[in-house]
């Protein structure tokens, strides 16, 4: 995957970081379950919304400095 960002108008130098997150149920599949109103469909979304906040895991980090000018001008 590849990102852009316009940055003419700006000075840098400027500090990139990203993340890769993984997380197993995504949002947007437990929110899906509410329309399921069972006794075990809403046992489930509460327990994914009190662990939202914690349901990830960090894959891989990386931070960069770009248009930084070389050392020495």
């Amino acid at each position: 995957m590849r990102y852009s960002v316009d940055v003419s108008g700006s000075q840098g130098p400027f500090r990139v970081e990203a993340e890769l997150l993984y997380q197993p149920i995504g949002y947007r599949w437990a929110q899906n379950l509410r329309t399921e109103r069972t006794p075990e469909t809403d046992r489930f979304v509460s327990y994914f919304e009190s662990m939202a906040g914690a349901s990830w895991t960090t894959l891989a980090r990386s931070q960069a400095a770009v248009g930084a000018k070389p050392a020495g001008e």
